[in-house]
């Protein structure tokens, strides 16, 4: 898990004597377990603030309820959720002890903030819908449930682009952490620590090559794909 969160406490953004007719308005706020390395889980104190003409929406966290309120201004990390790649439920998640549980993933283009909810399916629905709404910046979806960019995200290790005879285009970029999301349409690879993407269409990619004992995924791709003809290697520990 070479992506997990890395919690870095120098991001205080304000200054501590900002007062609470600052704080932008608070659409949730709960004690949850922030899940580590490991699977292993630990409480927070988290709080959910709605956009505003000054503020992005962000879901910023705590270290305990008693310190969001002795300093809100400060919390341990803040998420501007327009920025996030992803926000989806995770898939069939267990504790250290082995124990299933239901949860969050919201992959920020640095890391991925991972949420249990314990076994409250109707909490952890309540958490997606509202974080799914903000993080799109939507206010109408025509009667819809929001839905994530992407049903599940793999986090992947390109091994590099291999152009066909005839194809000039020498993408040096294709190698190193990236992130995987599939939809209907297309396929997305996100560099660690950028938001854009690049997008290979269903139609430009030609055939699937996987190599179990090395679990490398080979795409062979076509002309129209954004880096021409070739073969793309991709290498997962998640299934």
């Amino acid at each position: 898990e070479a992506l997990s969160a890395v919690d870095n406490d120098d991001h205080h953004h304000h200054s501590s004597s900002s007062h609470h007719h600052n704080e932008p308005p608070i659409l949730m706020k709960a004690m949850l377990k922030k899940i580590k390395k490991n699977n292993h889980m630990i409480k927070r104190f988290f709080v959910l603030y709605d956009r505003t003409a000054e503020t992005p929406a962000k879901l910023v966290y705590f270290d305990t309820e008693k310190k969001y309120l002795a300093n809100r201004a400060a919390p341990k990390r803040e998420i501007v959720l327009k920025s996030c790649l992803n926000i989806n439920r995770k898939r069939d998640p267990k504790d250290a002890r082995g124990q299933g549980f239901m949860g969050l993933d919201i992959y920020t283009p640095e890391d991925r903030l991972q949420i249990s909810f314990d076994n409250r399916e109707d909490e952890l629905n309540e958490w997606l819908e509202c974080l799914l709404i903000l993080h799109k910046g939507a206010s109408n979806f025509y009667g819809k449930k929001p839905q994530p960019n992407f049903e599940v995200i793999w986090q992947v290790s390109l091994k590099g682009f291999d152009p066909e005879a005839g194809n000039d285009t020498r993408p040096h970029h294709l190698t190193g952490a990236y992130r995987l999301g599939v939809t209907p349409e297309f396929i997305e690879l996100f560099r660690l620590g950028e938001e854009r993407g690049i997008k290979l269409h269903h139609q430009s990619i030609r055939k699937f090559m996987l190599n179990d004992k090395l679990k490398v995924l080979g795409l062979e791709l076509g002309r129209t794909s954004p880096v021409g003809p070739g073969v793309l290697s991709i290498e997962s520990d998640e299934k």
